[in-house]
């Protein structure tokens, strides 16, 4: 199947939220193609399964790319250099969040009419540093990391409900001291957040599970041990909710309501990890058979090859998990 592929452009009009169409212009196709008037343009029920960011290389942009799950239609969201930490809301929030530097970004797509993604604005700046944002479950906060006096601390977001700003943030001051690494709000929690902390000063080495808010941070890791990992996803009928850590492309995968280790049929090879709405398959980067691609395996399933050329282990990939999911 040809794949066409359409850049963003910016449309600005008095009194309206700017947004980038998803369409060629007139009579162009938006793809490589030459003969037989270009690629189609994409239909307006295109509905972007996930996201990525292509790395571009010397002298080149990256690539902020939303696509289906063939690739047939790939909507190229932000043409910039430095992107990093991808992380994509549900499909009714529909917000995408990435940083460059010091800078968390957030935009919103819609495929109402047409297909069209918003331009991105800064909603958090800190000169002395941060990380990567995550999206609650319901889309409406990120929890993200941050310097403060030199030390991490982490800080949420609650985001605005027709504009792309924080309407407000919320230190997490019980958190104060802890050298964390990671954060990701739990899968099945608004309210709860998942994070990785190494020693020294205060915490044993582990992933813990903490209530915003709370008064005292907890004291015990779910999984001591980890160092890393790199996705949560939600609970699936009787089975839990799920975290994955890969240190070595081996694969690990981890119950969030006891710790204990769980054993789903998953063969893949690679890093990078990402669930799904049901944590039944994971979007991942497959490194095995010589360089490296984005691929889907679903658990008892075969490796699914999808965008291979340019993709990053360190740049960001996500679904856009389905809030009615199948």
């Amino acid at each position: 199947m040809r794949r066409a592929k359409f850049l963003t452009t910016s449309i600005i009009a008095a009194c309206a939220l700017s947004v980038a169409s998803a369409a060629p212009p007139e009579g162009k196709g938006g793809g490589k193609g030459g003969g037989g008037g270009g690629d189609p343009e994409p239909p307006t029920a295109f509905e972007p399964e996930f996201g990525g960011i292509r790395i571009g290389g010397r002298n080149k942009s990256d690539q902020l790319v939303l696509t289906n799950r063939d690739n047939s239609i790939e909507v190229v969201a932000v043409d910039r250099k430095g992107m990093r930490g991808l992380d994509l809301s549900n499909d009714t929030a529909k917000r995408i969040t990435f940083w460059i530097g010091n800078s968390i970004y957030l935009q919103s797509w819609s495929n109402g009419a047409s297909f069209s993604v918003s331009e991105p604005k800064v909603i958090y700046t800190n000169n002395e540093g941060l990380g990567p944002a995550d999206f609650s479950p319901d889309g409406t906060k990120l929890a993200f990391l941050e310097k403060v006096g030199g030390q991490p601390a982490l800080r949420i977001c609650n985001l605005h409900s027709a504009e792309l700003r924080c309407e407000s943030t919320q230190p997490q001051p019980a958190l104060n001291g802890r050298d964390m690494k990671q954060v990701r709000f739990h899968p099945d929690d608004n309210n709860k957040v998942v994070f990785l902390a190494k020693p020294p000063p205060a915490l044993a080495e582990g992933v813990y599970v903490y209530t915003l808010g709370g008064a005292a941070p907890p004291e015990d890791p779910l999984i001591p041990g980890l160092v890393e990992f790199h996705d949560v996803g939600p609970a699936n009928g009787a089975n839990p909710p799920l975290l994955v850590e890969s240190r070595t492309g081996e694969t690990g995968f981890y119950s969030l309501t006891d710790g204990s280790k769980v054993f789903p049929t998953f063969d893949g090879f690679g890093f990078a990890h990402r669930f799904n709405c049901s944590s039944d398959a994971v979007l991942y980067i497959e490194t095995s058979g010589g360089g490296a691609y984005i691929a889907v395996q679903e658990f008892g399933g075969p490796t699914e090859r999808l965008l291979k050329k340019g993709w990053n282990v360190n740049a960001g990939h996500d679904w856009i998990r389905k809030t009615d999911c199948p």
